[in-house]
């Protein structure tokens, strides 16, 4: 799912909810949002190992209410 304005938007067009992502799935489900995810240091780690298919975690900071934040992502193999 993405936020930007080029994506699909259910909702647009109800009064003050401009952007319901933002407003109903990242605060109110708590949805993680990543976008320009750089894998450059993973692949060579995919070839070493011979393993195409991986786990990512991320890990947010617990910020009610919040809308964004550094987030701490893991792959793990």
């Amino acid at each position: 799912m993405g936020d930007g304005i080029s994506d699909m938007t259910p909702g647009l067009g109800v009064a003050n909810w401009p952007f319901p992502v933002h407003q109903i799935g990242i605060t109110g489900m708590g949805l993680h949002l990543v976008d320009n995810v750089n894998l450059a240091r993973l692949a060579p780690v995919c070839v070493e190992q011979e393993r195409w298919e991986f786990l990512c975690v991320v890990a947010p900071l617990r910020i009610p209410g919040g809308t964004g934040c550094p987030v701490n992502p893991i792959a793990v193999l």
